[in-house]
């Protein structure tokens, strides 16, 4: 990409490059916080939506076809967890549907209704 060269491994889980997988990853996941040079996965455009201030503090990522694509965030009460999905200015929104099966992992994890806001 771009004149460089990135190695990857297979991964267990599938492609994370196919524009038809959505990741809705925490703010700290190594995805993006691995590498100095963010660009293959984020447009430097966008890095200020992700963090903030540059104060170090990653906002939880939306990732389609290899992209981050957006944030998102959640509300816990009692017996739900609300989750708001802010897509960046010039990034068309994936598809509903694409996102709920990205949530699956997680919904399972919490063990309590998911909707989206």
């Amino acid at each position: 990409m771009n004149g460089a060269d990135y190695w990857t491994t297979r991964l267990e889980v599938g492609n994370p490059y196919d524009t038809d997988t959505v990741y809705l990853l925490p703010g700290f996941d190594e995805y993006l916080l691995g590498y100095r040079d963010r660009s293959a996965v984020l447009d430097p455009a966008h890095r200020n939506l992700v963090v903030p201030g540059g104060n170090g503090v990653f906002k939880p990522t939306i990732v389609a076809g290899g992209q981050v694509v957006g944030t998102w965030s959640r509300a816990v009460k009692q017996r739900d967890v609300s989750i708001t999905i802010k897509w960046f200015p010039d990034i068309e929104p994936v598809h509903r549907e694409r996102i709920l099966s990205g949530l699956g992992s997680y919904v399972r994890f919490l063990c309590c209704s998911t909707r989206l806001a």
